[in-house]
């Protein structure tokens, strides 16, 4: 199938996988706690208790937690600035 707005197979994956998410906004909240939660916990007990361990593993989670965050929004990113630059030109009429 041809995209009338020229978009690339990366494009159109990621249009696909946005318009396609339609599981509820707290499923989301579910998955950020899964991974926030434990490293919050162990760093909360390591304050409580003065367990320096504790608190370090729990501030590696939130590091290891955000990095890999980061990494997911860099690696879209281009994709999606292409992705709008494609839609505001085709919207302009520069596309059509």
């Amino acid at each position: 199938m041809t995209s009338k707005l020229g978009l690339t197979k990366e494009e159109r994956a990621l249009v696909a996988q946005v318009a396609s998410a339609k599981e509820p906004r707290l499923h989301r909240l579910w998955f950020y706690s899964a991974a926030l939660v434990p490293a919050v916990g162990f760093g909360v007990y390591g304050i409580i208790h003065t367990d320096l361990v504790a608190l370090a593993l729990g501030f590696a989670g939130l590091v290891l937690f955000c990095y890999w965050r980061l990494a997911s929004e860099f690696r879209a990113a281009p994709v999606f600035d292409s992705l709008c630059s494609k839609i505001d030109a085709f919207e302009r009429g520069d596309g059509a």
